[in-house]
Formats: C-alpha cells, structure tokens, sequence
C-alpha cells in the first residue's frame, strides 16, 4: 500500500496530474483520485498531496505568460525614468523612445533646424513654433538660407515690398521621421518671395504683428477640432494664406516672407482669367470662403486693415486665402499707430474721416469685394485716386450696382457698405451660406447671360490699386471737406439776405 501511494505521488509531480496508470484509468480527473484517498484516510498523503498541488499551481502561474502585467510594467517603467531625468533644455518628461539622451524629442529636432543668428528672429520663430505644439510639423515656420532658392522672377511690386517666385530646393517640411531622426521633406517646391523693403532693421512691434497670422491659423485649428468632433460645420484653416518661412537676402540683408505659392494668383486676375467661365454658384462660394477666413481673424479680435482683392490669393482649385495679414505697412513706420495704409475705394469712410479702423471698417472692405467678384472690375478703377475721390467717398459716392442682381445680394452689399459702422452685417458667413443653399435650390433667379459686367472703357492710369501711405490725401480732402461746407454756409446767408 506504502509503494502504491509512493507511485502516486512521483507520478504527479512528474506529469502535473493526479492520474495513475496502475490503478485509474485515463478518464479520472484529479478530484476523483483526491477522493479516492480521502475516503481511506489518508491523513498523511492527503496532505502531502495538497502541498504538491500549491507548488504545482504556484509554478503554473509562473510560466503563464501575461501580456497585459508586462505592459503595464513596461509603462510604469517609461514613468519612472521620465520622472527622474528631464530634457535639459525645456524640463519636459521625456517620450519613451528619448529616455537615454539628454533632451526631449521636441527640442531634439528643434536643434536640427537653421538659425538666422538674429536673436529677434530666432526667437520669434520659435515662438510660432510654441503656438503650434502637437501639430503637424508643416505648419511652423523655419528659417531657411538664402542659396535655397533658384529660378527667381520678378512677379510685381507692392506698396512696401517686391514680390518674386522661386523655388525651393529641399521644400517645407512635411513631418518627422522617427526612424530616421530627420526631417521629411517636400523637394523643389514653388514659393513667393516677399521682400520687405527697409527691413534691415526689423524690431519687436513689427514681429509682433505678424505674430497675430500664427495665433488666428493656430485658433482656427482648435475651433476646426472643435467643430468637426461634434458633427458640425468646420471653419477651414485654408482660408488664411500661410507662412513657410523667413529667408535674409544676402546683400541688402532684408528679410523676406517665404509664402506658400498660389497658381491663379489673386482674386482680381483670377476673376479676369474666368470670367466667361464662372458660375454665380462658384461666385457665391468664393464669397463665402473669404467670408470663413475673416470671421476667423474677427474671432481672434484681429483686424487685417488692408482688405482687398490684391490680398486674397487663389489657390490651384479656385480656393481663396486672405493674405497679408500682419504685413500691410513698411517696417520703418511701425511705431506710428496713427498712420493710415491702404487703397482708396476699399478704405471705410469712417477711416478716411480720421478714425481706427475697426472690425466694421473690414466688412466695409469686403462689400467692395463683393462688388469686384459680380461685375468683373476693380471699384473706381475709372477715376483717379486722390483727395478729390476720397472726398466724393465721405459724401457717400458708392459704385454703381450693375443690373440684373438678385435683391437678396444686393441688400447684402448695401448692408456692408452701410455708413453707419454698427449697422453694417455682422454675420457675413450665415448670410453667405443661407444665399448659396437658396441658389442650389433653385429659389434665387441668376442672370442666363452674364451681362453683369461693367468694366470702364478706360481704367485711369493714376487709379492705384497698391497698398500706400493716405494720411496725406486724407488730410486734404478733409480740408476740401471744411472749406465746402464754409462755402455753402455763405451761399445759404446770402440766400437768406436776398
């Protein structure tokens, strides 16, 4: 009986189980056989067998293999380390992947980046980059050498800077390679070269305007977040022109804005290019587009100051992006606050009286637009740009409407242009959409034949469509203003003497 149980027990330790060929049958499980010798009391070997299947099980777990304990472990590994060395730089936790250098993997690739060796340069790039933490890596400024760019032309000349196209060779930077630890680039690309004029000597006011194009695109990626996750309509960050970068010529040394290139151009030679060819649907929804991108800067309690056709380029689709924002006066002049820059017949009244501008003074702006988009020409292009001008503006001379508008686009327009700054629309982008689904649906009757242009037989050659200084003209059609009324004044007392 003794060698019975002895059997039993090395049997069970060698094959894990409580089976025994001598004396049970394959079938048995091991409760039976624990049964079997509890009922001979078996004190003795009952315990003994216990014991056995503790260590058994014990070591069982052991091997198990549990994929979830070592992830967890693995984790509270990574958050041990990252508590105890910080990125030497930033003082940041460390990404899992980073912990055995001495920086994060943000200032990491930060180092790989050119400097200019300005400091006020420098550190306002990397102050864009702050406000552009945890997106995509293309949307941050960089600065980038001079003998990047190849195959520069001439394109036009502005009121504060010379415009060319170049191209890129290594191209703006589309995201970070991990496995390589570099940067992925978009190779020999086009891009706009923006030469500011007299910016050798750029300062902080300056640098803190074009600050404000980086805080709307940044918070117009938030509210596009926003927007999409609850199942709503997004305001679309592709309606402010971007910044790839800024570059130093090398003999001037002034700066140049490296701005993302646009293949039609402007809105004014696009409009041209197809006139014969645009729909009043298409019209509407380039309205409606210029209409997101200023609701994004009006959000961000921003004014852009110099709104106009010239300022609102047309990408490869047809798609607008208001530019120039933070750029629409010279560097020299930038501590004059009260210094008025623009083109005449886009300019509020209430500015050319004196005033700031304001948000309303942009709507202002953009009633003009509309008036560009649906009869083909620029506004006042027949007339000479000057006091006089500027004069008839205050007295309330408005463009001619052409025929044949539907009533609700022109209220729409009249409503922008309203002399009154708080009467003026304040929900362009509602009206705008409301337009575009009455147009789909049928409910608003467009012109067949788009006898809606009214371009001058002749454009004057002194109508300036290029951003300049008008606080001169302004000061001289205010006196116009004063001695008109002075005259009339006198012609009224001596209708009364009579």
């Amino acid at each position: 009986m003794k060698k019975t149980r002895q059997l039993l027990i090395t049997d069970y330790i060698r094959k894990g189980s409580m089976e025994s060929t001598a004396c049970h049958t394959q079938d048995q499980t091991n409760t039976s056989l624990l049964n079997v010798y509890k009922s001979r009391n078996s004190q003795h070997c009952g315990n003994q067998i216990n014991t056995l299947q503790q260590q058994y099980n014990a070591k069982s777990i052991k091997k198990k293999k549990n994929p979830v304990s070592l992830a967890s472990r693995r984790r509270a590994y990574i958050r041990r380390k990252s508590k105890i060395s910080k990125c030497k730089k930033c003082n940041l936790r460390k990404s899992h992947y980073d912990v055995n250098s001495n920086h994060c993997k943000d200032c990491y690739r930060a180092s790989l980046r050119v400097l200019s060796g300005n400091k006020l340069i420098d550190d306002f790039i990397e102050s864009t980059q702050t406000f552009y933490s945890g997106c995509r890596t293309r949307s941050k400024l960089e600065f980038i050498p001079y003998d990047q760019f190849i195959n520069i032309e001439y394109l036009a000349k502005g009121g504060f800077s010379v415009i060319y196209k170049a191209r890129w060779v290594n191209g703006p930077i589309i995201r970070w390679n991990p496995k390589k630890q570099r940067y992925n680039r978009v190779r020999n690309t086009d891009v706009v070269l923006k030469i500011l004029n007299n910016s050798e000597k750029m300062d902080t006011n300056y640098l803190n305007e074009l600050k404000t194009f980086f805080h709307c695109r940044k918070g117009a990626r938030d509210v596009q977040n926003i927007y999409t996750s609850n199942g709503q309509y997004a305001y679309s960050v592709n309606t402010l022109h971007q910044y790839i970068g800024i570059t130093q010529h090398p003999e001037t040394k002034n700066y140049i804005m490296v701005i993302e290139f646009a293949q039609n151009r402007d809105l004014h030679y696009f409009l041209n290019k197809n006139a014969n060819t645009l729909s009043w649907l298409k019209k509407l929804k380039i309205l409606n587009e210029i209409a997101n991108g200023l609701e994004i800067i009006h959000r961000h309690k921003l004014i852009h100051r110099d709104l106009h056709s010239g300022n609102i380029l047309i990408r490869e689709p047809g798609e607008p992006a208001i530019a120039d924002l933070g750029i629409s006066k010279p560097i020299d002049e930038s501590s004059d606050k009260n210094a008025i820059y623009g083109i005449i017949p886009y300019v509020a009244p209430e500015v050319l009286r004196g005033g700031k501008f304001t948000q309303a003074s942009d709507i202002y702006s953009f009633g003009m637009i509309i008036w560009e988009v649906i009869s083909g020409c620029r506004p006042f292009s027949d007339r000479e740009h000057n006091e006089f001008l500027i004069l008839d503006i205050l007295d309330g001379l408005c463009p001619k409407i052409p025929i044949n508008i539907p009533q609700e686009l022109v209220k729409l327009m009249e409503r922008c242009w309203h002399r009154d700054p708080k009467k003026r629309i304040n929900n362009l982008k509602n009206e705008l959409m409301y337009l575009i689904l009455k147009a789909e649906s049928g409910e608003i009757k467009f012109p067949e034949n788009d006898d809606t242009n009214i371009s001058p037989t002749k454009i004057n050659d002194q109508a300036i469509y290029s951003s300049r200084p008008l606080t001169l003209l302004i000061k001289k059609a205010l006196t116009l203003q004063s001695m008109k009324l002075n005259s009339n004044e006198i012609t009224d007392i001596q209708m009364v003497i009579m």
